[in-house]
């Protein structure tokens, strides 16, 4: 499966051929402060294509953002098709508050090394977990033995 982090409109339509979904990275809540993504217009074309639609909130925020993507996160909430993907730990409370973590890919970059790390995130019921770029294809492989 192949997925990409998007950051405009012209890179989605440039791409959208070669992708089986998309992150969409949310202009205010998203790393890339050069972000200007129409989200709603992006979620449309995905939808026609029937790719995958994951939601990016990958800025460590603060805590007075949390109102803004508490509301921006139910405002899509009840879209099954629609998940969502993070690097922030609040984040994950927020989703199992909202009901919703079953469609939560957290990932906190570099932080899971291991598969004691995994283990640690994974008893927050997370069905998807990114893992670091630096480990060896055994390790998840090895974890996903263990958790059968």
């Amino acid at each position: 499966m192949i997925i990409s982090s998007i950051y405009n409109n012209l890179e989605l339509k440039n791409n959208i051929d070669y992708l089986d979904g998309a992150i969409l990275m949310v202009p205010f809540f998203a790393i890339n402060y050069e972000n200007n993504l129409d989200i709603e217009s992006a979620i449309e074309v995905l939808k026609k294509k029937n790719k995958l639609i994951i939601l990016g909130i990958d800025k460590i925020s603060r805590e007075k953002e949390f109102v803004d993507i508490k509301s921006f996160i139910e405002k899509y909430k009840d879209d099954n098709e629609i998940l969502f993907y993070s690097s922030d730990l609040g984040i994950i409370n927020l989703c199992m508050d909202l009901n919703i973590i079953s469609r939560l890919i957290y990932d906190p970059k570099t932080m899971i090394t291991n598969t004691e790390d995994a283990k640690c995130y994974l008893d927050f019921n997370l069905n998807s977990l990114g893992i670091s770029n630096e480990i060896t294809l055994d390790i998840p492989k090895e974890f996903k033995l263990k958790s059968r």
